[in-house]
């Protein structure tokens, strides 16, 4: 009798972690950053050629906000600025993760957003395509990016965050320090055909060393889905152009990236 009642406490106890775990993902308040690939979802995430729209069926989160932009890379250019408004849906200046950051910054401040419980940024596949448009891109090492202390490089302006490294520090901690209680998941770019194989690699690569000195959880796109640029190469399933989602490839992104939120960033 006595091993019946301790296995029922143990049952109860791993069905009461169950329901928290699954209660506390509910009442998540998301924000997403990214390219094209969110983009797709649309800002309200209820377009199906979209990760996000997945992600939100399979999370079910209190609420799920996008502020991606086609063509958005993470680095900058000597031109770049803070512009909040521009939507040129391409490569640009102005598109960059930074001005995503201060766009959600100031929706949380006039009140039309929730301060975000997670912020998930989806990007790199443009600094990888389109290397000629970012020529120092990939210039810099993530120790040489994190050499300084944070007091001096946040003084830096956007316009001299001309690397890959940089510019994910600079924009993450710009949340951190925007939303100190917030979980941040930083997700690397798909393959593509559009680029190699090795320069996505470099880019998730040095996204995921990023995000380890951050304190930042990684989802490694790359590796983690099932969009294989040799494989949409030869016939496209997962992408209706070898690098976008179709339905299919975007349901299997969403419902990857809600399990390992679900499995690892839950408290």
């Amino acid at each position: 009798m006595q091993y019946i009642r301790i296995a029922f406490a143990l049952l109860l106890a791993t069905l009461s972690l169950s329901l928290s775990a699954q209660r506390t993902l509910k009442e998540c308040h998301v924000a997403l950053l990214g390219d094209s690939n969110t983009w797709l979802g649309g800002d309200d995430c209820s377009k199906d050629k979209g990760w996000n729209y997945w992600f939100v069926l399979e999370a079910h989160p209190a609420s799920c906000r996008s502020y991606a932009r086609s063509g958005a890379t993470w680095t900058h250019t000597p031109q770049t600025m803070a512009d909040t408004l521009e939507n040129i849906g391409s490569i640009g200046d102005n598109n960059v993760i930074f001005n995503q950051v201060l766009r959600l910054i100031g929706a949380v401040e006039n009140g039309s957003q929730p301060t975000p419980d997670l912020i998930i940024i989806a990007c790199g596949t443009n600094d990888a395509w389109f290397n000629d448009r970012r020529p120092q891109a990939f210039t810099l090492s993530t120790s040489a990016a994190f050499e300084q202390p944070d007091s001096v490089f946040m003084l830096r302006t956007e316009a001299e965050l001309l690397t890959l490294t940089e510019c994910v520090r600079f924009d993450c901690r710009m949340l951190q320090e925007a939303f100190p209680e917030s979980r941040l998941l930083l997700i690397t770019p798909l393959q593509t055909i559009k680029a190699s194989d090795t320069k996505i690699k470099q880019t998730g690569d040095l996204i995921a060393q990023c995000a380890e000195r951050l304190g930042a959880h990684v989802l490694r796109w790359d590796t983690e889905s099932p969009i294989v640029s040799s494989q949409e190469r030869a016939r496209k399933k997962y992408t209706y152009d070898g690098t976008h989602t179709n339905k299919l490839g975007a349901k299997k992104l969403g419902q990857l990236t809600a399990r390992f939120v679900n499995d690892n960033m839950l408290p």
